[in-house]
């Protein structure tokens, strides 16, 4: 499998941005999921540009964003469909021999800091 072809991700990014599934208003710079939703858009973008480097930090900030910023009611659907994206991204990455490590970079930073 070519590390830009997955028809897995494609359907992923067409559900992501769909009206059916994107949070209302997440696209108001003054909304709690505005930095999520343009994250997983970057991710979007740099994968049709066929360029995996920037992919890493973009998942990272979206795991950091959710983790910072949780869910809250209306939220819930849209969080839990990100992470599945974020894995299945992950995973094709890694599976294509792409290094994954620096995504988890900030979950190490902030277990040092609340020691």
């Amino acid at each position: 499998m070519k590390l830009f072809e997955s028809q897995e991700i494609d359907e992923w990014h067409r559900k992501l941005n769909s009206k059916d599934y994107a949070p209302k208003g997440c696209y108001r710079r003054n909304v709690r999921v505005y930095n999520l939703v343009c994250y997983v858009n970057n991710i979007i973008g740099c994968y049709l540009a066929c360029h995996e480097e920037p992919i890493i930090h973009f998942i990272r900030r979206s795991r950091k964003h959710m983790n910072d910023f949780p869910a809250n009611e209306e939220l819930i659907e849209y969080y839990r469909m990100v992470k599945e994206y974020l894995r299945v991204v992950e995973s094709h990455l890694k599976n294509n021999g792409i290094d994954i490590s620096p995504i988890y970079a900030f979950q190490k930073n902030m277990t040092k800091q609340n020691e």
